[in-house]
């Protein structure tokens, strides 16, 4: 189900802004964007993704309060989203570490939706499973912000 074979935050991105929070759709079409966001290296160019990521921030905004897949994309989601559309900036030291801790969360729960989508629930299983190990990870790092 990824077109991309190795970027999943950045598919769910161009999915969501292609065809909407359903995440299903036409594999030629997102190989497609795939290939029209990515740099000359193969990595996503997040200047060409900025405007679908304030895509995607639409299509998950308007979606229905009591819609939790789409509840759970924004709050994984909307960090980077806003990140991509200049919304914030991610600073230095510990604001880009954070930053890139919260794009890994979001990723693995991008990779955990798609797997799902295809049938594959084993692998939805082990992304859950590295979810926890990184989101622990990730709030230990808060609460030692938070103390200092």
């Amino acid at each position: 189900m990824q077109a991309s074979g190795g970027q999943p935050l950045e598919e769910a991105i161009l999915r969501l802004s292609a065809f909407g929070r359903g995440l299903v759709g036409d594999d030629e079409v997102l190989a497609g964007l795939v290939a029209a966001c990515s740099a000359a290296d193969g990595t996503i160019d997040r200047a060409l993704l900025a405007p679908h990521a304030a895509r995607a921030a639409d299509v998950l905004a308007a979606a229905p309060a009591a819609d939790e897949r789409a509840a759970r994309l924004r709050g994984v989601l909307q960090p980077v989203l806003d990140r991509l559309g200049g919304a914030s900036g991610t600073g230095g030291g510990e604001a880009a570490l954070r930053a890139r801790l919260e794009e890994r969360l979001a990723a693995i729960v991008c990779a955990m939706e798609l797997a799902l989508l295809a049938g594959d629930e084993e692998l939805a299983e082990r992304l859950h499973a590295r979810y926890i190990e990184l989101g622990t990870a990730y709030a230990t790092r808060l609460a030692r912000e938070g103390a200092a």
